[in-house]
């Protein structure tokens, strides 16, 4: 099991780790409330997480927007959307842990 993401803002980004909350949220502006849970659950299922997880690894989070990305219609585009944030959340905090490892060991740039 991978570690949940931390509640906190990436350096020069603005941008916090997602959340499933922030998932259901999407979801629901476009679903209603029973039309995001009827599509999240299965999805969280079908990737051996809980769907009721207030917290859950950004590789969990991948898992869980890949399955919603596959369900195709208005889920398959929310759920690429969700994708795309925590690819890019990833990417950058990745990016972040690079940069301040090298910084330590007296690397460049």
């Amino acid at each position: 099991m991978t570690a949940v993401l931390e509640d906190r803002e990436l350096d020069g980004y603005g941008l916090r780790g997602p959340k499933p909350a922030d998932a259901l949220a999407q979801l629901s502006r476009v679903l209603g409330a029973q039309g995001a849970e009827a599509a999240w659950r299965p999805a969280c299922r079908s990737v051996g997480v809980d769907p009721s997880a207030q917290q859950l690894s950004i590789t969990d989070l991948i898992r869980v927007a890949e399955q919603l990305s596959r369900q195709g219609g208005l889920v398959g585009v929310l759920g690429n959307s969700f994708w795309i944030r925590c690819q890019t959340f990833d990417l950058l905090e990745r990016k972040q842990r690079l940069k301040a490892r090298s910084s330590a060991a007296g690397g460049v740039r």
